[in-house]
């Protein structure tokens, strides 16, 4: 979705470390040994688009990190175009604009 899918099949999200007053916040991605300079090229376009999804400034820096075996990406990870449960926001105000949000996101990327 951010990454498009050549880089989709290459890397995956490790961890995100939120900010606080000693750092601002990370997003740390494993990529296949290889394919480093791709990653590094469309950090700043991946970093505008999570931010763009979400709205405002989650993602401050990417951090990259290589993976060298084959097996070493997750199995279970996929595109889903599961549902995802909004039942446990208590804002209402939110979950409305999440489920707007996603129902746009729906149609524009089908």
């Amino acid at each position: 979705m951010f990454v498009g899918d050549e880089l989709f099949s290459l890397s995956y999200p490790k961890k995100y470390l939120s900010s606080n007053k000693f750092r601002k916040s990370v997003l740390e991605v494993m990529v296949k040994r290889g394919h480093e300079v791709e990653l590094e090229y469309s950090k700043k376009n991946i970093i505008d688009k999570i931010n763009s999804f979400f709205g405002y400034d989650l993602i401050s820096t990417l951090k990259v990190y290589t993976f060298d075996r084959k097996d070493e990406k997750p199995k279970n990870l996929k595109k889903s175009n599961s549902k995802i449960n909004l039942g446990g926001i208590k804002n209402k105000k939110i979950e409305n604009s999440l489920k707007e949000f996603a129902k746009v996101y729906r149609e524009k990327n089908d």
